[in-house]
């Protein structure tokens, strides 16, 4: 059995000249292997790693399909190693019944790690090695220092290793074996040739312990033997550690065994808890809609509300005898606010006349309108598009007085009447919301009412009256 080594000749990179000029089969690829491969491992031919290896007569290793292949072209053949050295034995003539076979292994990339030979996980690879070479590889060797009761059997590596590491021992074996021979040995039955012999050996044997003692001082194994003491101590806690760690391991696998029933029963609460959310989605979404229409009706229901209230303020002014009077409070503000134009006009509430009749509103301009702007009060009425404009006649007909009425004396009132046209705009049926406004621009100067202001404002308020005028 071969081994991978570093020291013998490795592999060369360049290709001899011969296989460049042929093909062949290929052998094991090199790079799968730890280390360098030996040269007498790899095939002359294809340059790779010996495949069903064959030997030569004259002892030169090729791959079998690389073999058979040379024979077919040419037969015989003579060993291209052999021509490349210059040598020409007369057996160097390959053909198909001059060679063998033989085993090796080789350490190989797959495993991870370089193998010794006979380890478990190694690479079989079949190698022309010749039978000696071979079986040296596969027996086991016994130690050196067997003769005197060292049992230990192994490989060669194996067997280097044990006798670097095992000095003390052999050497106490060989002094043991001495004693025994000293007192087998009876110096009195004995020539004196062989006592003055045993004289010399007991002399030898003192001075091999006094060296013993010094190799043994020299090269400190008292202190190594300590050091591994300690260090056995050291594996033996460590051994309870492990025990300690496997003995957790053991309750954390136990835990680990219940995990599994903990998720289940996690997973079916989860489920429950999923259906009893879904069912609560179900009712808010039942209440949402719920809540959705009873918005609805109640904005329908506001709506009516809105409508019913605009109705009752409509109907809120109404008067049955046709006049209407309009309270304007804060008034020196309202002037303030028609001199700087910040609010120009004042318009009143909606008013009906009459019920089912026409439907208006006064407007002012406190400051004038238009060319009144500044010098006069202007005052109209403005028609609006009312519920019952289908039931009253059209255009408007009817006359309007508009009077700015004196609190303290009503004869002195400002009184203007507004007569109709039936061609005016502003008194056709409102298409729109409101009409043009009706009435004076020019209908009290305001030189005028600022002498009159005490007659017309009482507390800061002043009224404003409207009368209909029916035709007939």
């Amino acid at each position: 059995m071969a081994e991978v080594s570093t020291q013998s000749e490795t592999v060369p990179h360049e290709i001899n000249t011969f296989s460049q000029e042929q093909s062949f089969p290929s052998g094991e690829p090199l790079d799968i292997f730890l280390d360098n491969v030996a040269k007498k491992y790899i095939c002359y031919l294809c340059q790779q790693v010996l495949k069903n290896p064959m030997q030569t007569a004259c002892g030169h290793h090729y791959c079998m399909d690389c073999i058979q292949c040379l024979l077919g072209k040419r037969n015989p053949v003579e060993c291209q190693v052999c021509i490349e050295e210059g040598v020409v034995p007369e057996n160097n003539i390959i053909g198909p019944d001059t060679a063998h076979t033989a085993d090796a292994y080789i350490g190989c990339k797959g495993h991870k790690a370089k193998m010794d030979a006979g380890m478990p996980g190694q690479q079989k690879v079949h190698e022309k090695l010749d039978d000696s070479e071979g079986k040296g590889f596969k027996k086991k060797s016994s130690c050196f220092f067997r003769a005197v009761g060292c049992r230990f059997k192994g490989g060669r590596s194996k067997i280097q290793e044990h006798t670097a590491g095992s000095v003390r021992q052999h050497l106490n074996l060989l002094l043991d074996e001495v004693m025994k021979l000293n007192q087998k040995v009876i110096p009195a039955n004995l020539p004196p040739d062989m006592s003055r012999t045993l004289m010399q050996l007991e002399a030898e044997t003192s001075k091999v312990q006094l060296r013993l003692t010094a190799f043994q001082n020299d090269h400190q194994i008292n202190e190594v033997c300590k050091e591994l003491q300690e260090f056995c101590k050291i594996m033996e806690s460590a051994q309870q550690c492990v025990t300690i760690v496997e003995t957790k391991i053991t309750a954390f696998d136990d835990g680990l065994t219940a995990v599994p029933r903990e998720i289940n029963k996690c997973s079916r609460i989860v489920t429950t808890l999923n259906r009893w959310i879904e069912l609560n989605n179900q009712k808010f979404t039942d209440v949402e809609n719920k809540l959705t229409n009873f918005e609805c009706r109640l904005h329908r229901t506001e709506q009516v509300i809105q409508d019913t209230a605009a109705q009752m303020m409509a109907l809120e002014p109404m008067t049955q005898t046709g006049i209407f009077i309009w309270k304007i409070p804060q008034i020196k503000k309202r002037l303030q606010e028609a001199v700087d134009g910040t609010k120009p006009y004042l318009d009143s509430s909606e008013f009906y006349f009459c019920k089912y009749g026409y439907k208006m509103c006064l407007r002012i301009y406190l400051a004038g309108h238009e060319e009144a702007r500044g010098t006069h009060i202007s005052l109209y009425y403005i028609l609006l598009k009312g519920q019952y404009d289908a039931l009253s006649q059209w255009p408007f007909k009817e006359k309007v007085k508009l009077a700015l009425l004196n609190l303290r004396d009503r004869q002195q009132s400002i009184l203007k009447i507004c007569i109709p046209s039936t061609v005016d705009p502003a008194l056709q049926r409102p298409v729109g919301n409101m009409n043009a406004p009706r009435g004076f621009s020019m209908f009290m100067t305001s030189s005028e009412f600022n002498q009159s202001f005490s007659e017309f404002v009482d507390s800061d308020e002043m009224f404003v009256g409207a009368e209909v005028v029916p035709v007939n």
